[in-house]
C-alpha cells in the first residue's frame, strides 16, 4: 500500500489519507472503550497528520510556483517592501538614486545630450 500511495499525486494522496483517517475514526467509534479503540484513534490521527502534511506540501509548491512566475512580488501580488529592484516612484527615485520609472517619467521625451 505504501508504494501505491507514494506514487499518487499529492491531492489524491491527501484525499486518500483523509478517507483512511475517517475509516479508522469510525472503527474507533464502533469499538468498545479500551486498547482497540485507542489504537483506532491513534491510526486516525496518524492518517490525518499525513493528509495535513500533503496539503502543506501542496501549498508550499503553489507558493513556489507563484514566486517562479513573478519573483518580484509577494504572494498577494504586491512588490515586497525590501525589493531593491522594484521601480521607484518619482520621490523615491530622487532620494535613492534609482531610476524614475513612473508613467510620467517614461512619457517625457529624452533630454538632448550636451555638446562636447
Amino acid at each position: 500500500m505504501a508504494e501505491t500511495l507514494d506514487l499518487m499525486p499529492l491531492p489524491e494522496r491527501a484525499r486518500r489519507y483523509r478517507e483512511l483517517s475517517s475509516r479508522a475514526l469510525q472503527d474507533a467509534l464502533d469499538s468498545s472503550p479500551g486498547r482497540m479503540r485507542d489504537g483506532y484513534v491513534s491510526l486516525a490521527l496518524g492518517w490525518a497528520s499525513l493528509a495535513e502534511n500533503c496539503e502543506k506540501l501542496m501549498e508550499e509548491q503553489a507558493e513556489a510556483a507563484q514566486v517562479k512566475i513573478n519573483p518580484h512580488t509577494d504572494n498577494a501580488g504586491a512588490p515586497p517592501d525590501n525589493d531593491d529592484t522594484a521601480p521607484a516612484l518619482p520621490e523615491q527615485a530622487a532620494q535613492s538614486g534609482l531610476p524614475d520609472l513612473s508613467i510620467a517619467a517614461l512619457k517625457k521625451p529624452p533630454e538632448p545630450e550636451p555638446d562636447s
